[in-house]
């Protein structure tokens, strides 16, 4: 998407001005408008399109970038595998 450039001194509403994809629309038009027809079926899917990350494939850069950490580790919490990476302690300005 191009952006316009606003004229000096005025302030435009970038949001209003942009596009949505349609699947935004078509959720936003779903839970405003149908949802409260069957809440509890809204409410599963609710929670499940936004509290589960999609599974992703590790692209090779990341692996790549992996690779160069200082640390790894692994550890299970209730039943789930997690991967800890530290690459140090952080430069001047973090605290």
């Amino acid at each position: 998407m191009e952006q316009q450039a606003q004229p000096a001194g005025e302030l435009g509403n970038f949001y209003k001005k942009q596009e949505l994809p349609l699947a935004v629309k078509a959720l936003r038009f779903y839970f405003r408008h149908l949802g409260s027809f069957a809440p509890n079926y809204s409410t599963k899917l609710f929670w499940k399109l936004f509290t589960r990350p999609n599974p992703r494939k590790i692209k090779d850069w990341h692996k790549e970038f992996l690779a160069t950490a200082k640390n790894k580790s692994r550890f299970e919490v209730e039943g789930h595998e997690y991967r800890l990476f530290e690459w140090g302690q952080g430069g001047q300005g973090s605290k």
